[in-house]
């Protein structure tokens, strides 16, 4: 009789791989018309899916031997997203709790240990022969103890997981202990979203980091621990379905664009002409925009106009969000200064510095949805129509 590749505890891991693939594909479907929280759901859907494509190579009963006939390099391959999916999870809470968040530099230092793992794994185990990374492919009880600390590696990785799923909770409870208003019901239903996503990847989280950590004092026999590992599989799946449910439940809500800290607006408010002058002219005159760290809260104290009535003006009266509206400025001024001959010598990146721009991405992201190109190609074209 043929040898299973795959006992019912190795399908049900691969049934979460599968969904979570299958949730990044379906994420990606027109990614260009989203906001940058859903690529970022994206990217973390696909990160979950590698890890657990992962785990079932190194440690499916019937498949890692034929997994590594196949190729020794796949073990460890997506090694990396276990990093990762930290630094991810941190952008998408910031994401939803600030609706102005970009990816700057700064986020990238988030990124270290991450970019750290692939030489860390060709020390220890890709620049070794064949049958030596078959012996610690296979045998882990060899890979543990073997030079460069297998089981720190792994140690390493669950704690600074754990720390980023923390530091989210924090963020989140911090936001809802400083909100002053009650909020919209889309932003509601995003908090409450976060909070189930949170909740749901730390409980699998300190679960899986308590068995590591156990296995790893021999507190437990190996079948025992076996037996542990399988179980969080079985959660992270269960877990992940149950989030898909809410989702669907929720779908006509959650993820909203919102641009207020105020309760939904009665759609017959009536809007204050001098409110309306107030705000276009913090705009057109003032050039509040210029403040790179410019928020509804901070706008409406300058101009002394209350916030709901500020989202209201710029949502019903301009047909925009603050975001857009902040941002639509800005390049409308980069459009001026890049239009200006005598300002040929500044490069790109200082005019979406000065224009109030935290980074290059962003400046080029909004340039081109205004105005169909990018920076570059607006002053070859404005400086050839003038000459």
């Amino acid at each position: 009789m043929k040898e299973l590749m795959f006992n019912i505890h190795d399908l049900v891991l691969a049934l979460f791989a599968g969904e979570c693939f299958l949730i990044a594909l379906i994420l990606m479907w027109g990614l260009a018309h989203k906001h940058l929280r859903q690529r970022l759901l994206m990217v973390l859907a696909l990160l979950n899916g590698m890890i657990a494509t992962n785990v079932l190579i190194q440690y499916g009963a019937g498949l890692r031997t034929k997994a590594f006939d196949f190729s020794p390099d796949l073990f460890f391959l997506f090694a990396f997203a276990s990093f990762l999916q930290g630094p991810v999870l941190f952008w998408y809470t910031l994401s939803l709790l600030k609706p102005s968040f970009e990816l700057g530099k700064k986020a990238m230092w988030h990124l270290i240990p991450t970019l750290l793992t692939p030489p860390y794994l060709y020390f220890l185990y890709y620049r070794h022969s064949t049958e030596l990374k078959r012996k610690l492919a296979l045998d882990f009880e060899m890979l543990a103890p073997f030079p460069g600390n297998f089981n720190w590696f792994i140690t390493l990785q669950k704690f600074i997981t754990l720390g980023y799923g923390f530091y989210c909770v924090y963020l989140l409870s911090k936001q809802t202990r400083s909100a002053q208003h009650p909020t919209r019901s889309a932003q509601k239903a995003d908090m409450q979203w976060l909070k189930l996503l949170l909740g749901s990847f730390l409980f699998v989280w300190i679960w899986s980091l308590v068995i590591h950590l156990s296995g790893f004092t021999r507190f437990y026999t190996y079948t025992f621990g076996d037996t542990m590992g399988i179980i969080t599989n079985y959660l992270a799946c269960g877990l992940l379905n149950g989030l898909l449910v809410y989702k669907l439940l929720h779908t006509n809500t959650s993820h909203t664009p919102y641009t207020t800290d105020s309760a939904e607006e009665p759609a017959r408010d009536l809007l204050r002409p001098d409110y309306i002058e107030k705000v276009i002219k913090a705009m057109d005159e003032d050039k509040l925009f210029l403040n790179s760290r410019l928020t509804l809260e901070d706008f409406s104290t300058r101009i002394g106009v209350p916030s709901r009535q500020v989202s209201a003006i710029i949502n019903r009266h301009l047909n925009q969000n603050f975001h857009e509206f902040v941002n639509k400025h800005r390049v409308d001024e980069a459009k001026r200064i890049l239009g200006d001959l005598t300002n040929q010598q500044q490069n790109v990146m200082e005019i979406a510095t000065t224009v109030g721009f935290n980074s290059k991405p962003a400046f080029n992201r909004f340039f081109k949805k205004f105005t169909g190109l990018t920076p570059s190609e607006y002053r070859d074209q404005t400086t050839r129509s003038l000459s």
